[in-house]
């Protein structure tokens, strides 16, 4: 029975989930840009033989174990190393933690000796409850919840059996309690556990004899507990110095995203409560706290009885008081907690608390109620709690009917949408409830046999969860994007750790990096060094800096990663600074003094080798001055020059620097943690040694299996090694591409065209830039060097061109931006991360729909402007000037017609010509329907651009399939945000019919 109830579980996960488990839609918001990144960056590093210590691609570097648990997590080497993660391994990791969720409730349930479907029944509830699909975007609350039961149900029975076993498995199930789950979680469930004991106690207290054993056997466990926790107390003591988010929370944060009091609603329609977020006063994510109807019913039911353990009444205690604490400033209880209570303001989210109360309430039913025939022994009782719920959801749904008539009285438009959504849901949820009631309570009185009215009840538990969590689906759990189209995304970005490009810091940010699948921390993909991420654990150098000196950390964004400053001052006033100054501690200050800092154009900084511990730089100066390595200063960094340990300086609050005396120097900047790694080990060899003497005691006790458990681990072994070196075997496969192929080709194409041929390489391998030996090579994606880029096509003049590409997928605007000079493909091939575009000249404008060079007056809606028209000093050629001071332009308006439906992308491309400063300068291309815009899209045109008083080309794509109706305005238009001069000529519009090749 219990692999059957295993197996519907799993089987109702994948049916209640479908569109997750199918890669039909991707699970959203922090589970992609939150949780995604960390485990995508282990697995990197983990896949390139490192041990994962220092993430340099988000908020200036972080130590990766921050946050105590993550790095350290045994899914994380699991999966990272059997699968590498991704967004697609990552939906499955969350659909195995809603699986692990059920059976470890209905392990907690069988322990008190709940009915097997009635335990299945409620471990239904728990899996699919409104903490699970509510807060699906945050994995590690998921995590944490799942493991609740189990941790649980180990510590009763521990403090039933207090032997070795017990032991063993109560410590197993803690160190996955804390390793995995969120530290909040942990530190309630802590409080509970400590609740068990003070309740387990009282009731032996006089007995000193089983008193003296259960405190030696919870000395044992303390000390066991400290062992396997070796890592995370060395890691909290490096961490801690550095970062106050150690030190504790204020009250203000600690209550923010409560579970309100409005959102008790959700016990009974949770639909009703996710359409309008803004009037319950809560994020949705943390305002669900349903468990099912009939879950609902039993709970109320249970309450009317007299428990059959006495343990009950403590999980409905602890349920109840965990429900008052979620309410945040809304009760008293979190404020009284925080302020007294160890530990309790080291997290926020009091909504937390809201996965207790379903625990709380579910275990106290199903401990109450214990088997689900003993229901049709009291008809008349339970049916009177069924009337009375029937009699509340009729009367929301009367309510809903009449406040849908009133909702014209609404005070905006938002307002007006989301009461009606609230009040249509409330009649729909509340329909299916009333239609679930009546199925259960017809049965009850009908079923003649126990066995079917058992078996009634558990699909209409099956029947909720599955219904509910599709009702509730595109809420909070999945959005539109594609995972599969994600996944190519992912597999097309560069492998390993290439070495960064030197441009301004500034261009990588969060911003510039967004896409349709990730809109923060997301340089980690691209593996882009930036300033820019949002976390909960920031160092407090970069939190000084940003808080207090935001206008300093804005001018030393525009700096790279490493660059030399001749202008270092005491940061005793910030004040009149230029990018290229660095402020000083006092004491750093005084080991500069007597040094003369001079700059040189003869300077220069080239990164010859990099990873996220250690980068090597050539540092070649004229006269002594300070290198700035833009990475947040942490111990167990070190400087070296030449060789030679170097003074490590403190920069600008946050970053390391080092004094680089006049020559030809090599500075390596180099991060160790030696003892990290020692605890890492040191708590998983306990870990390990645990799971060891459970077999070892399981086979004593049961002999008969010892020979299948131990084919079970070694099978496991087996299979973690294959999935291992196979998940290798394909990534350095994907990480080196189609190299051999581009060398091959590129020595063809130098035989064949002879000098009439010009080959440009992609890339971040120099290795492959010496074989390929291309006329130009230097890195391009969709962010970085463009402008290089546009200035190298620009003069080049050659019949045909060989675009060739490595470590990076092919960016539509590159791709288009090539076409546009060179547009006659002759051959091109594609791989996730590689591939080559063999072109041809072609001087027609044939291949765009639109094109405007600005010598023809009324052309297009652009050059009907006679004003705005001047003649460009260099070339001799018109142009279109927006003066300074001028923020707006002319508009070209696009009908939407039949044939403009067929469309799939719009590529516009154009030459602009910054007069005085590259500034930011906009195009902006925009959707009306009936006066309001639908869609909205910017491209930051000034990044196309390197150099003042030079012509670059710009393009930028815009899919609009889907997007656009007939009878919609398609708007286009130039948007001068900082009112400095330019021009733009050769604007041309292409209409892309059919998916880019």
């Amino acid at each position: 029975m219990k692999r059957k109830g295993y197996l519907l579980l799993f089987v109702v996960t994948i049916v209640a989930f479908w569109q997750v488990f199918f890669l039909q839609n991707g699970i959203k918001w922090d589970f992609v840009d939150a949780f995604l990144p960390s485990r995508y960056f282990f697995s990197e590093s983990i896949l390139n033989n490192q041990f994962p210590l220092w993430n340099p691609y988000i908020l200036y570097g972080l130590p990766i174990f921050a946050d105590l648990v993550s790095v350290f997590s045994p899914e994380y080497w699991i999966i990272g190393n059997m699968f590498g993660y991704s967004n697609v391994t990552l939906q499955y990791v969350y659909l195995g933690y809603v699986v692990i969720a059920g059976i470890s409730f209905y392990y907690f349930l069988t322990y008190f000796n709940v009915q097997q479907k009635a335990g299945l029944s409620l471990a239904v509830a728990y899996m699919f409850s409104g903490l699970v699909t509510g807060n699906a975007q945050h994995l590690a609350f998921v995590v944490a919840y799942a493991l609740v039961p189990f941790v649980v149900a180990s510590y009763c029975k521990f403090l039933k059996l207090l032997n070795k076993e017990s032991l063993i498995q109560l410590s197993v199930a803690l160190f996955l309690a804390i390793y995995c789950g969120y530290p909040g979680y942990t530190i309630i469930l802590g409080y509970l556990l400590l609740s068990i004991f003070i309740f387990s106690i009282t009731g032996v207290w006089k007995n000193r004899k089983t008193v003296i054993k259960i405190f030696s056997y919870h000395l044992v466990l303390i000390v066991i507990v400290i062992l396997f926790s070796t890592v995370l107390l060395v890691a909290y003591i490096q961490v801690a110095p550095f970062m106050e988010r150690y030190g504790g929370l204020p009250l203000q944060l600690a209550q923010n995203h409560p579970f309100t009091i409005k959102s008790m609603l959700s016990f009974l329609l949770p639909e009703a409560v996710l359409a309008d977020p803004v009037f319950h006063g809560t994020n949705p994510s943390m305002a669900n706290a349903y468990f099912g109807i009939i879950g609902f019913v039993l709970f109320l039911f249970a309450l009317t009885r007299k428990a059959s353990q006495r343990i009950a009444y403590l999980f409905l205690i602890f349920g109840l008081l965990s429900l008052f604490t979620a309410f945040g400033d809304q009760f008293f209880v979190r404020k009284l907690l925080f302020r007294y209570l160890p530990l309790m303001d080291m997290f926020q989210y009091p909504a937390l608390f809201r996965g207790f109360t379903i625990f709380g309430f579910l275990a106290f039913a199903g401990i109450n109620i214990g088997r689900f025939p003993i229901l049709l022994e009291k008809k008349k009782q339970l049916s009177g709690v069924v009337a009375l719920v029937m009699v509340l959801i009729a009367a929301l749904i009367v309510f809903a009917l009449f406040k849908i008539g009133d909702l014209t009285h609404g005070n905006n438009i938002h307002e007006i949408c989301s009461g009606a959504k609230r009040y249509k849901n409330t009649l729909l949820k509340g329909a299916i409830q009333l239609f679930l009631l009546s199925v259960f309570f017809i049965s009850l009185w009908k079923s003649k046999k126990a066995s079917t009215f058992t078996a009634i009840i558990l699909v209409l538990f099956l029947t909720d969860a599955v219904v509910t969590t599709q009702l509730t689906i595109y809420s909070t759990v999945i959005n539109k994007v594609s995972p599969l189209k994600f996944r190519n995304y992912l597999k097309g970005l560069p492998k390993g750790f290439p070495v960064p490009e030197l441009m301004p810091i500034v261009n990588y940010s969060d911003r510039n990096a967004q896409n349709e699948f990730v809109w923060m921390n997301n340089n980690v993909f691209p593996k882009r060094v930036t300033f820019d991420g949002k976390i909960s654990f920031k160092p407090d150098g970069y939190k000084l800096l940003s808080d207090q000196y935001p206008n300093l950390l804005e001018t030393i964004k525009h700096n790279p990663l490493i660059y030399f400053s001749d202008d270092v001052r005491q940061n005793a006033s910030i004040e009149n600074f230029s990018s290229a100054t660095v402020f000083l501690s006092e004491e750093d200050f005084k080991t500069t003094e007597g040094i003369v800092f001079r700059s040189s154009r003869d300077d220069k900084l080239i990164i010859s080798d990099f990873s996220p511990v250690k980068i090597e730089i050539a540092a070649t100066t004229v006269n002594n001055q300070l290198l700035i390595y833009q990475q947040n200063y942490f111990n167990g960094w070190k400087v070296f020059v030449d060789g030679k340990e170097a003074e490590m300086l403190v920069g600008n609050f946050t970053h390391m620097a080092v004094l680089v005396p006049e020559g030809t120097h090599k500075v390596t900047f180099k991060y160790t943690n030696r003892l990290i790694i020692a605890a890492f080990l040191v708590s998983y060899f306990v870990f390990i040694s645990l799971l060891v003497v459970w077999a070892v005691l399981f086979t004593q006790r049961h002999p008969g299996l010892k020979r299948k458990l131990i084919a079970g681990v070694l099978a496991g072994c087996i299979v973690f090694i294959l999935f291992s070196t196979i998940n290798r075997f394909f990534y350095q496969k994907n990480k080196k591409g189609m190299a051999p192929l581009l060398i091959q080709n590129a020595a063809h194409w130098k035989g064949e065209y002879d000098d009439d041929i010009s080959i440009f390489l992609s890339t971040q391998e120099r290795g492959l830039i010496q074989q390929v030996k291309p006329d130009t090579a230097f890195f391009v994606d969709g962010v970085t060097n463009l402008g290089q880029l546009s200035r190298y096509l620009m003069k080049t003049n050659k019949g045909y061109f060989a675009f060739l590409w490595q470590g990076t997928s092919l960016a539509p605007e590159t791709r288009e931006l090539v076409l546009s000079f060179y547009p006659d493909v002759k051959s091109q091939k594609r791989g996730n991360n590689s591939g080559y575009l063999l072109l041809a000249a072609d001087t027609s404008d044939a291949q765009y729909n639109i094109s405007d060079n600005f010598e023809n007056q009324g052309l297009t809606q652009w050059s009907s402007y006679p004003e705005r028209i001047v003649k460009e000093v260099l070339s001799g050629n018109h142009a279109l000037l927006y003066a300074a001071g001028e923020e707006w332009g002319p508009v070209f308006e696009i009908p939407v017609d039949s044939a403009m439906l067929k469309v799939k992308s719009l590529m516009v491309a154009a030459d602009v010509f910054f007069e005085q400063e590259i500034a930011k300068t906009l195009l902006v291309v925009t959707t009306q329907r009936n006066g309001e815009t639908q869609h909205y899209s910017v491209c930051e045109i000034n990044n196309f651009a390197d150099t003042v008083k030079a012509w670059r080309r710009f393009v930028f794509t815009e899919n609009i399939k889907g997007k656009v109706q007939e009878g919609d305005v398609l708007k286009i238009y130039f948007w001068n945000t900082s009112k400095k001069p330019f021009m733009i000529d050769n604007l041309k519009l292409k209409y892309n019919f059919t998916p880019d090749q």
